[in-house]
């Protein structure tokens, strides 16, 4: 991308406006130019620009979606172990409160 940055910046029909963009942006901005004024080649070179930053977005979405993916499937792990947790301490609950009934009816 940075390649075809500069590519754009050596164009006589670009030069000296401003070019907003790079590795970091989402979004390249050339001010100062009319669309009349770009050249065929600065037209090339916006399109295959476009093109490299919308195959970056793609490939981001697709890793996100991953990512969400990994985290649900996680999530509903956790969920599973978090529910069996809550049955082993349910039942310990239910035999401490039996053997505490069965004590004191003992002591009776």
């Amino acid at each position: 991308m940075d390649k075809l940055l500069a590519e754009l910046y050596d164009s006589s029909s670009v030069s000296g406006s401003t070019i907003v963009g790079g590795h970091h942006h989402d979004v390249i901005v050339v001010q100062g130019v009319s669309t009349a004024d770009l050249t065929s080649r600065d037209i090339k070179v916006l399109t295959k620009l476009q093109d490299h930053v919308a195959s970056e977005c793609l490939f981001m979405s697709d890793q996100l979606l991953h990512e969400l993916r990994t985290r649900d499937k996680l999530l509903d792990r956790l969920q599973k172990k978090y529910d069996q947790i809550t049955a082993i301490l349910d039942a310990a609950f239910c035999i401490s409160e039996d053997l505490h009934s069965q004590k004191q009816e003992a002591c009776i």
